[in-house]
């Protein structure tokens, strides 16, 4: 519908809108402009379908949440809470104790991902680098002395060796060694579903796998549907991101190479999305099951929403200039956030294919 006549028709509706007001037809028109280039998101002139469905929805709760005033904006401020490392001997309580037994890192690397574990109370976190997940006490800064520490399958191998017997006959004997190896954390994710409950977790041995939590810290989990095998999955690329989709029960797995694949807790599955997808390493998802969408941001500096029902490509946003690290969605505003290397902060409408605010 294009602006002249979507006045023409609005007008017809609105023939009790303040009669007794100077300069009515005149004052009117401008609203009327003005709302019809607040719908017209796209800017091309024409109000389609989908931006005024969208419109109605969106200003809906805006309205409802204005009234319950549940989404207003807060303060924040810095706590006092640092990081510590203490001897149990010189802590008096015994909680705090049994806490910090032995947590004494030689040297502290950059803190990759924090992430807070609602059923254990505990802020857990991971260093650059590193094979180990610390958990802490976010009031006290102590953390406990149970850390998880991710241990790969080790390596087998067969080595030969070849020994001369005394008559001149040529004899080759093979064995299998067993080579540990160390592995790199590179994401977790804490599923807090009461059906799960589960930290899951992605490192440089292809592996991802999750932890349920018990008295004597967490521990490899079971399979939901097998109690016979471990929670654990085995990707032909590295996993770089994750992230859990609470209503099909489907944890989406971005690799290195930017690809997105697919693994069902349940079955221990594995599926894919589009292979036409990002050509650099995956940085951020955020799954929207409400909307049926997925939206994944790479190094590539391009956003994909994806359609959830049938694994395509629904839309593609191509307005950050550098790679995307990081993504956000507001559900009761209906909003997507994209942050990334250009400074940039994009604000976008999962609805239509054009943002709404960007902000350097």
């Amino acid at each position: 519908m294009k602006i002249v006549d979507f006045i023409l028709i609005v007008k017809e509706h609105l023939l009790s809108w303040q009669t007794d007001l100077t300069n009515r037809e005149q004052k009117l028109i401008r609203c009327l402009l003005q709302l019809f280039y607040e719908i017209d998101l796209n800017g091309n002139g024409i109000l389609e379908w989908d931006e005024f469905t969208n419109f109605i929805i969106e200003k809906a709760t805006v309205l409802n949440n204005i009234k319950t005033k549940q989404d207003e904006i807060k303060s924040y401020t810095l706590s006092t809470t640092k990081l510590q490392f203490k001897a149990a001997s010189v802590l008096k309580s015994d909680e705090v104790k049994s806490e910090s037994a032995s947590i004494q890192p030689k040297f502290f690397n950059a803190i990759n991902k924090v992430l807070y574990i609602p059923d254990i109370d505990r802020v857990a976190f991971y260093q650059e680098g590193s094979d180990k997940i610390y958990f802490m006490n976010h009031e006290s800064g102590i953390l406990n002395s149970k850390e998880l520490t991710i241990i790969p399958k080790p390596l087998s191998v067969e080595l030969s060796s070849v020994k001369k017997e005394q008559d001149g006959t040529i004899k080759i004997e093979k064995k299998e060694a067993v080579i540990d190896r160390k592995t790199i954390i590179l994401d977790m994710y804490y599923i807090k579903d009461k059906k799960y409950q589960i930290l899951l977790t992605s490192s440089n041995d292809g592996y991802v796998r999750g932890w349920r939590y018990t008295s004597n810290g967490f521990v490899l989990a079971m399979q939901p549907n097998n109690a016979n095998e471990s929670l654990e999955h085995h990707f032909k690329n590295d996993i770089y991101c994750l992230e859990w989709d609470g209503v099909n029960e489907l944890l989406y797995c971005g690799q290195k190479d930017g690809q997105i694949n697919i693994w069902n807790l349940k079955t221990d599955t594995e599926s894919s999305l589009d292979r036409d997808s990002h050509n650099k390493v995956i940085m951020d998802m955020i799954a929207m099951p409400k909307l049926q969408f997925l939206a994944s941001a790479a190094l590539d500096g391009i956003l994909i929403l994806w359609d959830t029902l049938n694994y395509k490509k629904k839309r593609v946003y191509k307005e950050h200039k550098r790679g995307i690290v990081s993504l956000a969605f507001n559900e009761s505003l209906i909003l997507l956030f994209s942050g990334g290397f250009d400074h940039d902060i994009c604000v976008w409408n999962p609805y239509i294919g054009k943002k709404k605010l960007k902000k350097n």
